[in-house]
């Protein structure tokens, strides 16, 4: 196995037979994402990158790292962004989020062996599992009789109608978790790894293997008091459901990829930490475009002019308007963009401030900066705002209320 590095936006040069399988994973990945990870020549043997993917491909024997171009970058800072983002249900800013490890090992990327050792943990505790009532018709007395029904059926029939329950592991978080072990066990080839896959698969055997699993389904999962102790494994089940593809061709050894757009994952986070923590719910999240013009082309067919931003302060819908505009940048190599400045300005021209921030990531927590400029004689004042997605948990966790106190300081001006 070789191992290759790249990074987002980049061309990486292909074998032929890398082709089909590329293909696969590059459908997989649009089928839940609606877009593609990277793009095929299939003339000139290479992929390019989309500009915002970080991740693995496993593809017959080269493993692709593509990872962004920074320094002490580590791709468990992005697993963890993302369980946070996933598991982030409630105010609590000491939240233990689930703490995964992922590595290559053995020139594999261990996602199924880390599944499959926390499944077995599970396991020992006991599958969650829930009673169902069933209705009977019978001569001999089966649990509770149903006793709307008990007279008529006994004068008539000499039969009871009993109610009684039967307990069942057929729900559906064991149906997600055997449906991503079933996935999962194609990519697995060590032999003491597949003996306990066997004996796991056997435990599920009674349980609906489905086809297929939405990511509208998985995201609407919600645990209780009862089943609280499934949180790192489901949180597992929507990594491999929405960011593991696996290329099973016949005659081919199992390839995958493990893919995040980075750039989705660090505006969803940003937004989350915001809505969670903000005082008032003063904080805005626009999810549909916005008409500002038109214009007609010469064949008459009309253009609408849009416009979104990520994040607005205090919005007032009636006079179309904000405090502060907040734009989500995901760049290591620079602030302050001019074409960035000018999309910032826009927002603010058309939603009548004259203060923005842009929040960008940052390995190791830096101090915000302000920019002043003025434009057609307007003045207005720009903050760059970073917040660091490296270090371990408790830096982390100190890393969001820093962030949100330097979010409030610029409000509170």
């Amino acid at each position: 196995m070789v191992l290759f590095s790249t990074y987002p936006n980049s061309i990486f040069h292909i074998e032929r037979e890398d082709i089909p399988i590329l293909k696969v994973l590059n459908d997989n990945y649009r089928d839940i994402w609606g877009k593609s990870a990277f793009s095929i020549n299939s003339s000139n043997l290479y992929v390019e990158f989309n500009k915002n993917i970080v991740g693995f491909i496993k593809i017959n024997e080269k493993i692709i790292i593509i990872k962004p171009k920074i320094k002490d970058y580590d791709f468990n800072y992005i697993i963890r962004m993302w369980s946070y983002l996933n598991f982030s249900n409630y105010r609590n800013l000491s939240l233990e989020i689930p703490n995964f490890e992922f590595s290559l090992k053995d020139n594999n990327i261990n996602i199924a062996e880390i599944f499959v050792n926390i499944l077995l943990k599970l396991i020992q505790k006991g599958l969650f599992g829930r009673y169902i009532e069933h209705e009977l018709e019978t001569s001999f007395k089966k649990g509770r009789i149903n006793y709307k029904k008990k007279f008529y059926k006994f004068y008539y029939e000499g039969k009871f109608t009993c109610l009684y329950e039967t307990f069942t592991l057929d729900n559906f978080l064991n149906q997600v978790i055997y449906y991503c072990l079933n996935k999962i066990r194609s990519s697995i080839s060590t032999p003491k790894l597949v003996n306990k896959t066997v004996y796991l698969m056997n435990i599920f055997k009674d349980i609906k293997l489905l086809s297929y699993i939405d990511t509208h389904s998985i995201d609407s999962i919600r645990l209780n008091r009862q089943n609280n102790y499934y949180k790192n494994i489901i949180a597992l089940c929507k990594i491999i459901v929405k960011n593991l593809s696996i290329a099973s061709i016949k005659g081919i050894s199992p390839n995958y990829s493990f893919l995040f757009d980075f750039n989705y994952l660090f505006e969803e986070f940003i937004k989350c930490i915001l809505k969670l923590y903000s005082i008032r719910n003063e904080f805005t999240f626009w999810k549909t475009f916005r008409i500002f013009g038109s214009y007609y082309k010469e064949d008459g067919e009309i253009i609408l002019k849009k416009y979104l931003p990520d994040i607005l302060y205090k919005f007032d819908n009636k006079n179309n308007s904000a405090e502060i505009v907040i734009d989500v940048k995901n760049k290591f190599e620079g602030i302050f963009i001019n074409k960035d400045l000018y999309q910032l300005t826009f927002y603010c021209n058309i939603l009548k401030t004259t203060t923005g921030i842009l929040i960008y990531p940052s390995i190791k927590p830096k101090e915000m900066i302000p920019l002043s400029l003025e434009l057609s004689g307007k003045k207005f004042t720009f903050y760059a705002v970073f917040f660091p997605i490296g270090g371990d948990n408790d830096e982390f966790y100190k890393s969001i209320k820093q962030f949100l106190e330097k979010v409030y300081k610029i409000i509170e001006k």
